[in-house]
């Protein structure tokens, strides 16, 4: 199992060659296709306190858009390399709407973590995306520039969302030299045989991992254990 296509989304006012240079080396990594894909949308007419105003974009405004959308799509190139096979998607229209209809193309959407924002003309909503685009995706902060992914850590809960998680991550846990299951018992039964099952899961497409059940208390007595295996993921990028 692999990805055969990525989907980056980069924020048109500043194309981040940190988000692109993590993505290329997905693409590499999955000998998948990159798309780049980025939106603007046209501010409509409104109201305030009765009175109207409008500021209907005109033809040197659309053209203005449109040209920086391409100089985007030109900077979204140079950060991703010539030697990849890439394609540069743009639209007129809001970035999460465009997000989410792309979203189909995908197997895999790469997305920078960014601050909530309501210049919604301008910006993905990055929560709205992930819960209506029905694909996995991995948010990845600012100052990550490349991602090996070679320890995962899975944050586990007997679920149907844990479980489409999972698999939804199988190319990532393949390719892992090392997979951390973790799992909560502080207010529920623990049950053992559940991790071990999903354990036994993992490994039969052939990921090298071998199981070892911590105490079930391990988790609760030593956080900072846990916090500290889990650091690649929780410093890094997260995956949806």
């Amino acid at each position: 199992m692999s990805y055969a296509t990525l989907l980056v989304y980069v924020n048109v006012d500043r194309v981040s060659k940190q988000l692109v240079s993590v993505a290329a080396g997905l693409a590499d990594k999955f000998s998948a296709k990159l798309i780049g894909l980025s939106a603007l949308a046209i501010v409509p007419p409104f109201a305030a306190e009765g009175v109207v105003f409008v500021d209907n974009a005109t033809e040197v405004d659309t053209a203005v858009m449109k040209a920086r959308l391409g100089e985007a799509g030109d900077e979204f190139r140079a950060a991703a390399g010539a030697d990849r096979q890439t394609e540069w998607r743009s639209f007129l229209e809001f970035p999460t709407q465009s997000l989410l209809s792309e979203a189909r193309c995908a197997d895999l959407i790469v997305v920078e973590k960014n601050r909530a924002s309501w210049d919604i003309h301008r910006v993905t909503d990055n929560g709205l995306a992930i819960l209506g685009a029905g694909r996995p995706f991995l948010v990845v902060p600012t100052a990550v520039k490349s991602l090996a992914a070679e320890h995962v850590v899975v944050g586990w809960k007997d679920t149907g969302e844990s479980r489409r998680a999972v698999q939804d991550a199988l190319p990532f846990l393949h390719e892992a030299k090392r997979i951390t299951i973790v799992k909560s018992a502080r207010r529920i039964k623990w049950k053992p045989r559940a991790i071990m099952s999903m354990t036994l899961w993992i490994i039969w497409p052939g990921i090298g991992l071998r199981p070892k059940l911590a105490s079930k208390r391990s988790c609760l007595d030593q956080p900072e254990r846990i916090r500290s295996s889990a650091s690649p993921w929780t410093k890094g990028p997260i995956c949806w």
